[in-house]
């Protein structure tokens, strides 16, 4: 059925009316001096009157408001089944303002989406301001999100923990809390370094590099070599020492791992040791070593290229020939 122009015009006017005295919430009222005189007595008397402070809640809330009431084009026919339509949008609307938001999080740490379900498009495609925003928790070591829409962020969180993001209400200010659990890196977020590294005679096992200085150099006996394994993984050599003594039941610091191949065997001296630590890389926090670096030369000392730390244990120790030395980084 069609309405009449001028029934039309009554019932736009009247819902748009309802629509913008429903932000009258977020107005805020103070007293003012309206006037200030001396009465018959030489009494100060001051007349004070209520004054209304909009608020950019307010404001805010009568913009989403009128965008919502515009009507359709005056000029076309008008029927009862679009004026229900925009009461309906107007109650979802209302219902929307004054609800907590909820957040869904998709995707791998390191290709993040946090989405806030906020609402800020009628059924026609305007765009309202946004009812949400995300108010704190971008700045937490390891977030790098960035805002993509209104209510959508992209990016990644490089290492184990749990975050918490808090989400306000543009229109009441409440605040709620959005909690983001990391509980494994995806794989490319791990870092590079060494997997694994052991000391062998003669050859290393596939998939592992040799360093190409013979640990008895000069001295005679096994040709024994270091070997590393480089790459990502969620456990990682994040340190390597030397250990040596007079027999071969010495024993490593606490909780590294004893490779067992002595580094003097068949030439006399020490019994020497690698000792190795593996730890879990996967919160992005720990942070494996990168490189092993092994010289040799007529004399002592420190010799390891720059950014290495230097081992200061010779591995040809009580048994002559080269000295020979680790470093790493």
């Amino acid at each position: 059925m069609e309405l009449a122009r001028e029934s039309w015009t009554s019932c736009n006017e009247s819902f748009t009316g309802n629509l913008t005295r429903s932000c009258d919430k977020y107005l805020k009222y103070k007293l003012a001096i309206a006037d200030e005189y001396i009465d018959f007595f030489g009494n100060l008397v001051k007349s004070l009157v209520t004054t209304i402070v909009e608020t950019a809640e307010y404001s805010s809330c009568v913009a989403s408001a009128s965008i919502i009431s515009t009507a359709v084009d005056s000029t076309a026919p008008k029927y009862y089944l679009e004026a229900q339509d925009k009461q309906l949008r107007y109650q979802k609307w209302l219902a929307d303002l004054v609800r907590k938001p909820s957040c869904s999080v998709t995707g791998t740490p390191d290709n993040i989406i946090l989405t806030i379900d906020s609402w800020n498009q009628d059924s026609n495609g305007i765009e309202i301001a946004p009812i949400f925003s995300l108010n704190k928790g971008l700045e937490q070591a390891g977030v790098n999100l960035t805002q993509v829409t209104y209510n959508q962020w992209k990016g990644s969180i490089d290492r184990l923990g749990t975050y918490e993001f808090i989400v306000i209400n543009n229109y009441t200010q409440s605040n709620s809390k959005c909690g983001v659990v990391i509980s494994e890196l995806a794989p490319s977020q791990l870092p590079e370094g060494i997997i694994d590294t052991t000391s062998v005679i003669d050859t290393c096992p596939d998939g592992f590099r040799k360093h190409d200085v013979d640990l008895n150099a000069g001295a005679g006996g096994e040709y024994i070599y270091f070997c590393e394994q480089a790459g990502k993984h969620v456990q990682m050599i994040t340190d390597v020492t030397i250990i040596g003594g007079d027999n071969s039941l010495i024993s490593c610091p606490t909780d590294y791992i004893k490779e067992p191949l002595d580094l003097n065997k068949g030439s006399g001296g020490f019994y020497i040791y690698l000792c190795k630590k593996r730890e879990f890389v996967g919160d992005g926090i720990t942070i494996p070593l990168r490189n092993i670096h092994v010289y040799n030369q007529n004399d002592p000392g420190n010799s390891c290229p720059e950014g290495y730390e230097w081992i200061d244990f010779d591995l040809n120790k009580g048994a002559g020939g080269d000295f020979v030395y680790l470093c790493k980084r």
